[in-house]
């Protein structure tokens, strides 16, 4: 007999057909994740920087990030999850006024943040490395917020901790991955300001009730920063 077809149900996994609700095991591994893509990912991308010097330096970056994307946005997402409820995830969701005022306020602020301090865009100087950032841009925006804001948000409804405050603050630690293969520095910058954008994009999940707009934001906050 074919395994049960499962749905979510108050921030649980229960099986349709028998009512059983989904091995605790499964909440461990989401709260672990977290934790898990900064040990994993970072020697990955001091691997993948060793390609560093293709393409302005951008190569070995954007192919640290594409493991990123098929474990930890495709492959763990679907394991936890299921296709069904990805596609719930990101659903579309009307905007009243409210919404849209907190749509534009983290769009606004980036926006400011280019054109006082120009140094805050990525530098790029040929076709093939501005096509690289606009991907990664891209793929950040959608893979990042199915996992850091989309998973928790579907199974911790209501815990603010375990669903905001605990992915946010490995959402800043996990940069300290890609920063290693870069030789700017400056990580604790990167990791703070990501920390607060994972705050404020998990309370934009929760306000919504979808990843939808937290995409829209943070893909288009990203194209601002490359374009």
């Amino acid at each position: 007999m074919p395994p049960a077809e499962y749905r979510w149900l108050n921030g649980g996994m229960a099986a349709a057909a028998a009512g059983r609700v989904k091995e605790p095991w499964s909440k461990s591994a989401i709260v672990v994740a977290g934790p898990a893509v900064l040990i994993v990912m970072y020697p990955i991308f001091r691997l993948t920087s060793r390609a560093g010097d293709r393409v302005e330096g951008y190569l070995g970056w954007a192919a640290g990030l594409a493991i990123y994307w098929v474990i930890w946005g495709m492959v763990f997402p679907r394991v936890m999850l299921g296709w069904s409820d990805l596609r719930q995830l990101v659903r579309p969701t009307k905007a009243g006024v409210r919404l849209l005022l907190l749509v534009a306020l983290p769009l606004v602020i980036t926006v400011a943040g280019r054109v006082f301090d120009p140094e805050t865009a990525y530098e790029t100087h040929t076709v093939a490395a501005q096509l690289i950032v606009i991907a990664t841009a891209v793929g950040n925006g959608f893979f990042e917020e199915v996992f850091w804001r989309g998973i928790p948000l579907r199974v911790f409804p209501d815990s603010r901790f375990l669903g905001v405050v605990w992915p946010s603050i490995w959402f800043g630690l996990w940069h300290l991955a890609p920063a290693s293969a870069s030789a700017d520095g400056g990580a604790l910058p990167l990791v703070v300001g990501a920390m607060f954008l994972g705050l404020y994009l998990g309370f934009l999940a929760r306000t919504s009730g979808s990843i939808w707009w937290p995409v829209f934001v943070h893909t288009c906050a990203g194209l601002i920063l490359v374009l």
